[in-house]
């Protein structure tokens, strides 16, 4: 255990007599309870006797509440909402409070392969949250990867690592099975940003199933696994209906597995990520081999987990935990152990103010930023505006084509219509040609009849016949 995670506030900070009673947070996960919202903010400020008051009332900022609050914290995505941002930025700045932007992953660098990326769902708020960014006071992260990847960006980054809130979370006692060759349940635990790494360790799993025929469970929460893993035999997935972290954690409390898996594909975005999967899997009583990276500063290897970084390692480590029931149990216990020691809330809650008042008292602004922000802050401007521009002309276009798909499903239905009634009249048409050709047919027989009385020798006795041919013949012509 790195105790330096712990306690590297300065003993001057910590005497610090700076006072933080209320913080107004600008958050797009507050009020629904998410994961974001809750680990990073609500819970420590809650742990730390700090009353936390959103910033926002039906999407409208609130300068009161600014104006009454020691500290000013914008998270994550926010700044997305520019002309709400700008407004706490303008009031904050006026009323003399000072702004902590909060970021808890490297969203600045999102891999090619993420689904955010290719979702393009950060597309609206990159450039807003690197101008939050760089005209926040402070800056605070989760990790020293995280803290060292925004150091070029602004000279105040703080770190406050994530805890488990002990109030939510209960130590479960890890299972003991005596039997080495009973079915072994493999767990992961995530959203479906983490497919990219699963995806990744998706050969080893299935080399683990060809090689334990019928004695692996996998099973996944949350995401649904990839299709390279839905292949897997016996696997299970729940995705219940969860409004809040705090309706998943007590969902997750009832579930149970025998080995915990974390895998992370190696790049600049996941090195910055939290080992918050450690804490969790651990309260639950469960043993887990972890990527070597970002799981590396808080895991002993062979100690309280296994650490693993090529599919080579990944499946040895497995391979390790399947066969050693005894081992799974020693190695949960001691994570958990390490859980209750270093990393509950309730031991370590206060360290939130005490960087804060760190930061306040090392603050250095940096210098000659204003020009560039206020080009950045012009370019936002437009990008949000044409954005919006955009949006509302794809509206309008997807407006005018639903309009013409109606005018074309009426078109085909009345071209239904108008074929029905060709086809009628054909059907008609026909019918009457076939009585014309059978009419026809009876005036030639007629005819040929009445000729044969007209030729015959019997000439006057056939003249009334001639006369009658004569009244035929000018109705066939009629005809």
């Amino acid at each position: 255990m790195d105790e330096r995670v712990h306690n590297d506030i300065p003993a001057d900070a910590r005497s610090s007599e700076a006072v933080i009673a209320q913080v107004v947070c600008f958050s797009s996960a507050l009020q629904g309870g998410d994961a974001i919202g809750h680990v990073r903010l609500a819970a420590p400020l809650r742990h730390a006797g700090i009353q936390l008051v959103d910033g926002m009332e039906g999407g409208w900022v609130e300068p009161t509440r600014i104006a009454e609050s020691d500290l000013v914290v914008v998270q994550r995505d926010f700044p997305r909402e520019y002309e709400a941002y700008r407004t706490v930025v303008e009031t904050a700045r006026s009323a003399g409070k000072p702004l902590v932007f909060e970021l808890d992953d490297l969203l600045y660098r999102l891999p090619e392969t993420h689904p955010d990326r290719r979702n393009h769902g950060f597309f609206t708020a990159l450039l807003p949250m690197l101008q939050a960014l760089l005209e926040a006071d402070m800056v605070l992260v989760p990790t020293r990867a995280l803290q060292n990847a925004l150091r070029d960006l602004h000279p105040n980054v703080l770190v406050f690592p994530n805890y488990l809130d002990d109030e939510l979370w209960e130590l479960k006692p890890p299972t003991r099975t005596e039997a080495s060759q009973d079915t072994v349940t493999i767990g992961y635990m995530g959203t479906a940003s983490h497919t990219p790494d699963l995806e990744f360790l998706a050969p080893a799993l299935h080399r683990l199933a060809e090689r334990y025929p019928g004695r692996l469970r996998f099973r996944f929460w949350g995401m649904e696994p990839p299709p390279s893993l839905q292949g897997l035999p016996a696997v299970e997935w729940a995705q219940p209906y969860l409004r809040s972290y705090r309706e998943f954690v007590s969902h997750f409390q009832t579930q149970s597995a025998d080995i915990a898996i974390a895998p992370l594909v190696d790049n600049p975005f996941n090195r910055c990520k939290s080992p918050i999967k450690f804490l969790e899997y651990s309260a639950q009583g469960i043993p887990g081999v972890y990527s070597h990276i970002v799981y590396g500063e808080v895991v002993e290897h062979g100690h309280t987990g296994l650490l693993a970084s090529s599919l080579e390692e990944w499946e040895a480590c497995l391979i390790r935990l399947i066969e050693d029931p005894t081992l799974r149990a020693a190695m949960a216990e001691r994570a958990q152990n390490t859980v209750a020691q270093h990393w509950r809330l309730s031991r370590n809650a206060l360290q939130w103010a005490e960087r804060i008042r760190q930061g306040l008292q090392g603050l250095e602004r940096p210098k000659g930023l204003e020009p560039f922000l206020g080009y950045l802050d012009a370019i936002n401007v437009q990008l949000i505006q044409g954005i919006r521009d955009l949006t509302a002309q794809g509206r309008h276009s997807h407006e005018q084509i639903q309009a013409l798909e109606i005018q074309l499903a009426e078109s085909a239905r009345r071209n239904r219509a108008l074929s029905e009634q060709v086809e009628e009249l054909e059907r008609q048409a026909t019918s009457l040609r076939r009585e014309l050709e059978a009419h026809r047919q009876q005036v030639e027989q007629l005819e040929s009849e009445i000729l044969g009385y007209v030729l015959s020798r019997s000439w006057r006795l056939t003249r009334p016949l001639r006369r009658i041919h004569r009244v035929l013949t000018r109705a066939k012509k009629r005809v």
